[in-house]
């Protein structure tokens, strides 16, 4: 629900029609402002009164296009009197020192006095409170009108606005009016005008005919009726109708009928002044509209509520009510939810075909209300003809919905699938109207509020389950599916209004990035190398979905002047990247500028010395920039670099776009310019990033209006939703910040625990190689990984045996009990723990007894050879190295579990690797102690979860938009139980149980049993061979298995190498590559629909087919990649023409040849043999004299292409290219 001042606010933005002429503006005098007459304006008076001068007074600054310079000077002349001597104290007081004054400040002004906030939220309430009652139509559609002016905000669409208008009518004129579902406002006012037009053109003929049977001579008793009052289409309620009801009893007894009163031709009946209520399909019990006499709730109302009759056996009547059992629920498309009722949790059905509202009787035992006893014996009759006797209900229980309550008179009924029916009583009495496409419920309370209720299908808990290959057929037959997580619901944001500090600068918190930003200090610069060229690439394709996304965000840059169209001769592809929340990010594929981009070696800060700075820091508040990036003009000479290319066009950015690589550079150079005199004081910067921190409350609020008072000097902006403040922990970078100290971020390692085992040495490295960024927070981390790196040397068979799983084991349980890290304080107290052994360093630092940081590393390969004395030294120099900032100029004390190392400094005969060292000791003032033992105390270790394979999930995501809103979840208490359910694929239980019928079965599973086994059998029963599902020889299931992966909609057909890869993820057969090779080849969707990508030979010399693998080869390589920790930005391919299977070696771009003679002898000779030929094009390398002298040596023939012909190395350019789509993917993954 809105606030009121929210709304209020909403409604002054919408009374707002002084937006700047867009046209030029002419001169306008001050005789022809006058010749128009505005109205005077004195004050007093009612809040209409002001709302309508401003309103005319901008109507004539429109039509005559006043300029904004003039419209407060003629405007104010207009003020007299009390609203005069206003302007006057307030333009000295108020905007004293300010040059001119904008209308919409005079505005903004005039409105606070002459129409304050709680004057348009009474008119607003007035509003919602409208009801036609006893007034005329004419007179509600001008006071609806009227107030509808002051609530713009609350009705946006015709529908609504319809739907307000008819709840506010008189019950009959409502219910005919709703018949017609007006679409908007005034379909809705022009269907009541023609109703009530007919009732008195009806009511005009029935008084003309009286009159004439009067004067006729006829005697003729004329009954009291509701001419002025009541319509007959208008439904009334018991008291009205007990009181016509009498009345028409008493003329009944005192009138005399004569044969010559006119009957009603339909009816049969006298019913003279009235309309027939056959003719209008009215009740003929109560006149109202929408039911018939067997279904009148005042009828059953009267019933129910009518005393107990003396008599012994109680009369009977009948009733009707829908989906009692089980198979009704199911045999019926009901509209159901879960309410509350007496304040208890009820399943309940809304059920139009039942006449009255029941409740179940063992529900009905729950509730705190007395049931009573009816006067006679309801009989209730279900669609299957069961019958059930009722003889007692629950009056006035309460039903809410949306915290609103409403009355029902609940008759207590043996029902077993929902708790609380209510049936047609319950709805026509609360004015409902059920829309059963989209199971939407809306209603009116006692005092007349519109509730709108969301239903839910009804559904049972034993339909919920289904099985994959079902639900995957419903999908391809058009079926919404929805992927749920379930997330953390965080507490609410304060508003800004409400943070002490933040609450004085609100302009630093803008909504959006209006327009550019000022010229700065720092512009952003793109130089390049020398002799570099325009680089200008085609458009990617898209999806219809992400083309109009890119619309969208086009718009929005150009809007803002972020981008503008560009002729420039460079251009670059765009594409979009999913954000965490589900949205689209437009990104620049700029990999081929940055290239030929001189870098910018502006330093980034460390994150392990921001943090040395929050000693002693209690309080903290982080400040994240809205978009930082687009907040820095580019020099304008540089502005053509960054242009690119879409559908829709080709622009080029003013301000500093993502994907540059020296944007984090020049940002940071900007930010610590900006805050250059209160870094490392109260606040550290990394990027846009801004964390200020305080050792007390009262300092904090100093720092913070430092902080944000610069941000608004310098006008950069804040994300508020992104921003935190007077925070005790903040998470930072990664990291969590406490007053105690520094701890992993619980969001970063809680997916740990179920990383599943790798697989290949990619996954490995992958593993340990992320884990490193908080290696720091790690005991003995590359002791427990050694195992697992030894994988990732060269020419090392990769098997994954005992070791390498308890390793992976141990480094999956550290992270959940990972350790608060002390920030350093001062350079007392350090204490330095160290440990050496024939695996690798271990060294903690300590102070005052706490941790403040782990250190190790593996030995390298001439370390190993080392004897224990050197081990133990070596530990020290690499602490000491490592902890070089924190330790040099201090005192501290250095722990050792090697005892001859006290008396190092003593010893005479020492070794040069011992002297060098000792030299390197001397800068620093320790003293070396002997401690028996490990001197390391329990630590905990971190990672970080591998990537996932996509082909392998059988899911298939749907947004989530407000649909949530509609869910109506079922809670029930009844049998008190907690169960777990495990979905398992038919197709997985199918392969388990042919496995059992192979004939290998017996055999493989005692071959599990050895320790040394490759076979492995789960607990379920099921065989398999390296960790991957063994596949029997059942040519069924292999056919179905193939299928699931090529023909889903989640693999979409790939190719035998993309699906054999896929595939033995996990599952394994004998020549399972081959198989799937032919069934590949066999599929006439891939025939139809994939091109060949070679080209027809024509009159082209074809070249010599290979006789056998590994004697004729290509060679290439692919360049301008991103640079790797070893250096290493370019591969070169080496592909055998006859197998076509290749050699990727990753190499420098500026390795030497010898260096490259090397790595082709040891990497392709050593295992292949010298090739009879290498095919390759003209690359300076291929045709040095060195390389032709090495393969004459080795007798192999160079055969160079045809200069700007690639068709010559097709084998290598092809795989080059599929080389590079992998590449492309994994950075768009």
């Amino acid at each position: 629900t809105q606030p009121a001042w929210a709304a209020s606010a909403a409604a002054a933005a919408a009374w707002d029609t002084s937006a700047p002429v867009r046209e030029k503006a002419t001169t306008v005098s001050y005789q022809q402002f006058m010749a128009m007459q505005p109205p005077i304006f004195s004050g007093g008076g009612s809040h209409d009164k002001a709302k309508d001068w401003i309103e005319e007074v901008e109507r004539i600054f429109g039509l005559l296009k006043v300029p904004e310079e003039d419209r407060v000077n003629y405007g104010s002349y207009l003020l007299k009197g009390d609203a005069k001597n206003w302007w006057q104290s307030t333009s000295e007081i108020r905007f004293a020192g300010q040059g001119s004054i904008s209308w919409k400040q005079f505005r903004d002004s005039f409105f606070s006095t002459s129409f304050p906030v709680y004057a348009r939220d009474k008119k607003m309430q007035e509003f919602l409170d409208l009801q036609q009652n006893q007034s005329s139509l004419e007179e509600y559609i001008t006071r609806y009108r009227h107030l509808e002016v002051y609530c713009p905000h609350l009705h946006t669409t015709d529908e609504a606005r319809a739907g307000k208008f008819v709840r506010g009518l008189r019950d009959g004129l409502r219910s005919k009016v709703l018949t017609s579902r007006p679409r908007d406002l005034d379909e809705a006012v022009t269907m009541a005008r023609c109703i009530e037009e007919d009732w008195v053109r009806t009511q005009k003929d029935h008084q003309k005919k009286a009159g004439q049977h009067s004067q006729g001579g006829r005697t003729q008793v004329k009954r009291q009726h509701f001419a002025g009052k009541t319509r007959p289409y208008e439904r009334r309620d018991d008291r009205t109708f007990r009181r016509n009801l009498s009345t028409r009893s008493e003329a009944t007894q005192g009138s005399v009928a004569t044969p010559t009163s006119q009957k009603c031709p339909t009816c049969s009946r006298v019913h003279p002044g009235k309309p027939c209520y056959r003719v209008t399909g009215a009740c003929l019990h109560c006149g109202g509209m929408g039911h018939f006499i067997k279904d009148c709730p005042l009828k059953k109302e009267r019933e129910l509520k009518k005393p107990e009759a003396g008599s012994s056996s109680a009369r009977q009547t009948s009733g009707r009510v829908y989906a009692t059992t089980v198979e009704e629920l199911q045999a019926h498309d009901l509209v159901e939810g879960t309410l509350l009722v007496s304040s208890h949790i009820a399943r309940v059905l809304f059920d139009a075909g039942a006449t009255h509202s029941f409740i179940s009787s063992r529900f009905a035992t729950s509730l705190e209300v007395s049931a009573r006893r009816m006067s006679y014996v309801l009989k209730i009759v279900s669609p299957m003809h069961a019958q059930e006797s009722c003889r007692e209900y629950l009056p006035d229980v309460d039903v809410e919905i949306h915290q609103l309550h409403l009355p029902a008179q609940l008759v207590i009924l043996g029902l077993s699938e929902f708790d609380v029916i209510l049936g047609m009583d319950w709805l026509y009495a609360h004015y409902a109207m059920i829309d059963c496409r989209k199971k939407q419920i809306q209603m009116l309370t006692n005092e007349m509020q519109p509730v709108e209720f969301h239903a839910r299908r009804a559904s049972r808990t034993d339909k919920i389950l289904v099985s994959v290959l079902k639900a995957k057929r419903w999908i391809e037959s058009g079926s919404v599916a929805f992927l749920v997580n379930v997330l953390i619901n965080e507490a609410e944001q304060m508003k800004l209004q409400e943070v002490v500090v933040v609450s004085e600068y609100p302009d630093v918190f803008p909504e959006e990035l209006s327009s550019l930003p000022p010229t700065r200090e720092v512009e952003f610069k793109i130089e390049l190398l020398s002799g570099t060229t325009p680089i200008s690439k085609a458009p990617y394709r898209m999806a219809p979905a992400e083309l109009e996304e890119l619309k969208k965000q086009l718009q929005e840059l150009l809007d803002k002047g972020f981008i503008r169209p560009s002729v420039s001769p460079w251009g670059t592809p765009v594409l979009f990247v999913k954000k965490k929340d589900g949205t689209m990010r437009l990104c620049i594929d700029y990999r081929m500028l940055n290239q030929v981009t001189i870098k910018n070696k502006y330093p980034l800060p460390r994150i392990e010395d921001l943090f040395d700075q929050l000693k002693n820091a209690k309080v903290f508040s982080k400040i994240d920039l809205r978009t930082g990036y687009h907040q820095l003009l580019i020099r304008e000479e540089d502005v053509s670099k960054t242009a690119f290319r879409n559908r829709y066009g080709h622009y080029e950015f003013k301000v500093m776009p993502f994907g540059l690589t020296n944007a984090p550079a020049a940002f940071m150079n900007l930010m610590n310019r900006v805050f250059q005199e209160f870094l490392d004081r109260f606040v550290i910067v990394f990027v846009d990033d801004i964390l200020v921190y305080s050792e007390s409350e009262a300092e904090h609020r100093d720092h913070l209006r430092s902080v944000l008072g610069l941000l608004r000097k310098h006008k950069l902006y804040a994300k508020y939703s992104k921003c935190e403040f007077w925070l005790e922990k903040v998470n930072f970078l990664g990291h969590v910040i406490l007053k105690d100290g520094v701890s992993v971020d619980p969001a970063k390692v809680s997916a740990v625990q179920d990383w599943r085992t790798p697989c290949s040495v990619t996954e490995v490295r992958s593993f340990l190689g992320l884990a490193g960024y908080y290696r720091r927070f790690i005991q003995d981390f590359s002791k427990i990984a050694t195992p697992m790196t030894k994988l990732l040397r060269k020419g090392v068979k990769f098997v994954w045996n005992e070791e390498c799983e308890k390793s992976f084991q141990t480094l999956k349980v550290k992270p959940t009990t990972a350790p608060i890290l002390t920030l350093p304080s001062g350079h007392s107290g350090f204490v330095v723990y160290t440990d050496a052994s024939g695996i690798g360093y271990g060294c903690v630092l300590m102070q005052h007894g706490r941790v403040v940081a782990y250190a190790s590393r593996q030995l390298k390969a001439h370390e190993q050879h080392y004897l224990t004395h050197d081990l133990e030294l070596g530990a020290v120099v690499f602490a000491l190295k490592m902890w070089r900032h924190y330790l040099y100029g201090a005192t501290f004390e250095v722990f050792t579990d090697h005892k001859s190392l006290k008396y190092i400094s003593s010893q005479r005969d020492l070794n040069l690797r011992q002297r060098r060292w000792i030299e390197y000791l001397k800068d620093y003032d320790f003293t070396i102690s002997y401690h028996p033992g490990k001197a390391n105390v329990v630590a905990d270790a971190l990672s970080r979860h591998a990537k996932a394979t996509l082909c392998s999930m059988l899911t298939r995501s749907w947004t989530l938009l407000q649909d949530v809103i509609t869910w109506q979840p079922y809670i029930c208490d009844e049998n008190k139980a907690m169960m777990t359910a495990l979905i398992r694929h038919p197709l997985m239980e199918e392969l388990v149980m042919k496995q059992k019928g192979d004939p290998e079965f017996a055999t493989n599973v005692e071959e599990s049993k050895k320790t040394d086994s490759l076979w492995h059998q789960d607990q379920d029963g099921s065989l398999r061979f390296r960790q991957r599902l063994w596949v029997p020889r059942d040519k069924g299931v292999k056919r179905l298995l193939l299928d699931e992966a090529h023909k889903s909609k989640f693999s979409i057909h790939p190719g035998s190498t993309k699906m054999f890869q896929d595939t033995r993820r996990n599952f394994w057969w004998p020549e399972m590559k081959r198989e799937i090779a032919e069934y590949v080849a066999k599929c006439l969707v891939c025939q139809q629909v994939k091109a060949e990508h070679q080209r027809p030979g024509g009159l082209l010399q074809r070249i010599d087919i290979p006789m056998w693998k590994w004697e004729d080869i290509t060679m290439d390589f692919v360049v301008g990649l991103p640079r790797t920790k070893r250096q290493q930005n370019a591969i070169w391919v080496t592909v055998d023409r006859l197998t076509k299977s290749a050699h990727f070696l990753p190499i420098r771009i500026s390795q030497p040849l010898e260096s490259l003679a090397e790595l082709y002898i040891g990497e392709i000779v050593r295992l292949h043999g010298v090739p009879k030929s290498i095919i390759s094009d003209r690359d300076p390398r291929f045709t040095s004299r060195f390389w032709g002298q090495l393969q004459k040596a080795l007798g192999t023939k160079l055969k160079l292409s045809t200069a700007f012909h690639p068709q010559t190395d097709g084998q290598s350019e092809r795989t080059i290219q599929t080389l590079e789509d992998m590449l492309h993917a994994c950075v768009l993954e």
